[in-house]
């Protein structure tokens, strides 16, 4: 037996209440009513809270979980200056030889998910101001869809949608749509491969935006399949409230999506978007009329869309082609060709050899085309 120290605030009350669903030791109403809870003693100053745990194998808890080897302490400095403890398990090390290229299969939740817990136990260590974050979002979770709904609960709760609800009914879609966990995984590793500002798998997850609202998305499609139509829309609102991206839960999205920086992304309620896409912030899947037909794009694998473009009608955008940064697109263009302009018009180049999404090569043209260009 033994015990653990961490000041709680308004930032972990998702979680206790998840901790209490889940059968841990410690219930966010009683917690904070400073209530003694099954061998939790709680004690209040003001908003923040201090919550001492005894534990054995089967307890768990904001940075006290599930252990059977020996505790190692983890020091820290709260913003009061005042110290405070997070306990790790002595066998969580971060082991560099197994980071990173020791992924065999990266698109594989559980596997990918290891490296996360590893990078987020390594910067808990590095920077211990981090250290309750990262077990809170990261290291008290066992599978990256737990992590996920943990993360998005506490995300998109509002005053109508409670923390706790969200973060039950994303874990019951991961644990019923195997498929919506592997998407989620090839969309980390998507990004990692892609954006040369994502050193780390588990910097999307904790800290881009774009990955976090195609998360959400994958959610609300759930729903809207399941003709729980209301409540995707509900979530479709909050989303676009947070993330400031706007993603109809019946559009259909495949795997491997990277959303860059993502503010102002629109897509509409009859768009496709295919696997291994890449998509700049401010683009819009748009459609044209009012009737509700089939009205907005289809975009092919492989495909890049550069900032703030604009695709309107229910047009095809082939596989692996390249849509310059600022293009309004109003014509099909077939597979492997370079759009650019408004309206938007295909140069006479030779036709890509891979897809642009993947080496996010958006300016080669130019020396095709305008060997004199200057401004």
């Amino acid at each position: 037996m033994g015990l653990g120290f961490l000041n709680v605030g308004r930032a972990t009350h998702g979680w206790l209440g998840y901790a209490e669903r889940r059968g841990f030791i410690v219930s966010m109403r009683k917690a904070f009513l400073g209530r003694d809870t099954c061998g939790a003693q709680v004690t209040t100053s003001g908003m923040r809270s201090r919550v001492v745990c005894s534990w054995e194998d089967t307890s768990a808890f904001v940075g006290v979980r599930r252990v059977r080897n020996q505790i190692v302490q983890l020091n820290r400095t709260n913003r009061n200056g005042r110290p405070s403890t997070v306990m790790i398990p002595e066998n969580d090390k971060f082991d560099q030889n197994t980071h990173m290229e020791g992924l065999s299969c990266p698109s594989c939740p559980a596997e990918l998910f290891e490296v996360i817990r590893q990078e987020a136990l390594q910067d808990s260590k590095d920077e211990p101001a981090l250290a309750s974050f990262m077990y809170s979002t990261i290291l008290s979770h066992k599978t990256l869809g737990a992590a996920i709904a943990f993360l998005l609960g506490n995300k998109l709760a509002s005053p109508a949608l409670l923390d706790t609800q969200i973060m039950m009914l994303f874990l019951q879609i991961f644990d019923t749509h195997e498929e919506v966990t592997r998407q989620m995984a090839a969309d980390i590793v998507a990004v990692y491969d892609r954006d040369p500002a994502c050193e780390k798998y588990s910097t999307p997850l904790l800290n881009f935006k774009g990955f976090q609202a195609i998360q959400a998305y994958r959610v609300t499609h759930c729903l809207w399949n399941q003709n729980r139509k209301a409540l995707a829309l509900a979530l479709q609102s909050r989303i676009s409230e947070v993330f400031h991206v706007d993603i109809h839960p019946a559009a259909k999205i495949g795997s491997g999506l990277l959303l860059d920086h993502a503010t102002g992304v629109v897509i509409g309620e009859t768009a496709v978007v295919g696997n291994n896409v890449s998509i700049l912030h401010h683009v819009t899947l748009g459609g044209t009329g009012a009737e509700g037909k089939d009205r907005h794009p289809k975009i092919g694998d492989g495909a890049l869309i550069g900032a703030g473009s604009t695709i309107l009608g229910n047009i095809r955008i082939g596989n692996g082609v390249k849509i310059g940064a600022g293009s309004v697109v109003l014509t099909p263009i077939p597979d492997y060709e370079t759009a650019v302009g408004v309206p938007a018009r295909i140069l006479k180049t030779k036709k890509l050899a891979q897809e642009p999404s993947i080496n996010m090569d958006h300016t080669s043209f130019m020396s095709e085309i305008w060997d004199d260009y200057m401004i």
